[in-house]
């Protein structure tokens, strides 16, 4: 029996970043796809555009110094999501990682649009990706551009928006781009990193967006 498509869909993309290309792999990210890194590692967060998803797997490959490998145990799929285990391996400052994470995706039209990381041991990965700055250098950085201004610009725009509903990440970039405050995708992406590092996003909405949905609910 054949192979569900979107199943065939991931195996390419695995095969894509497996071989170091990140342009193909791209193909088959929607323009506003995003990806959930949990934890509290150098690479965990929220990156939000076809852009920034790829650049997700760029800092693994950079961090652990080209060892990073994602091998495809299993997927599963239908019309609109798949389930996949992986064996993730990597070598970083004398550490080794070699663990199982669960990636749930949802598919569009072809496309991947979220992604979701549920690591098998949330611990090992995060000491393993551990950050090697030191605490203030990390409360201290910007991840976006946006003046302080604009940042509280943007956190009443999220306000309004996150009112009544969860938000995806083209609604967010969409009520942005209309009340002036940014331009892109990676934009939004960013802004809203910092908002979170401030504790903002979870003071002004009740419903954040969908991809914080995991990383605001504890």
């Amino acid at each position: 029996m054949a192979e569900h498509p979107n199943a065939v869909l991931m195996r390419n993309a695995f095969d894509s970043l497996a071989s170091g290309d990140l342009d193909a792999f791209k193909e088959v990210l929607a323009e506003d796809a995003f990806i959930h890194d949990p934890g509290h590692g150098a690479v965990s967060g929220d990156y939000v555009g076809r852009e920034r998803v790829a650049e997700f797997f760029a800092k693994l490959n950079e961090l652990s110094g080209g060892t990073f490998r994602a091998e495809l145990i299993d997927v599963l799929a239908d019309d609109e999501r798949a389930v996949l285990i992986q064996r993730t391996t990597a070598r970083r400052d004398g550490k080794t990682l070699d663990t199982r994470d669960v990636l749930v995706c949802e598919i569009r039209g072809g496309k991947v649009v979220s992604a979701q990381i549920f690591p098998a041991d949330q611990d090992l990965e995060s000491t393993f990706w551990s950050k090697t700055d030191a605490p203030e250098q990390r409360r201290h950085r910007r991840h976006s551009e946006l003046s302080d201004s604009q940042l509280a610009r943007l956190s009443e725009v999220l306000g309004h928006l996150g009112a009544t509903n969860a938000f995806s990440g083209s609604e967010a970039l969409s009520a942005a781009v209309s009340a002036g405050v940014v331009n892109t995708m990676a934009d939004i992406g960013t802004a809203i990193e910092d908002l979170e590092d401030a504790g903002v996003l979870r003071e002004v909405t009740k419903n954040p967006p969908r991809w914080k949905a995991i990383s605001t609910s504890s």
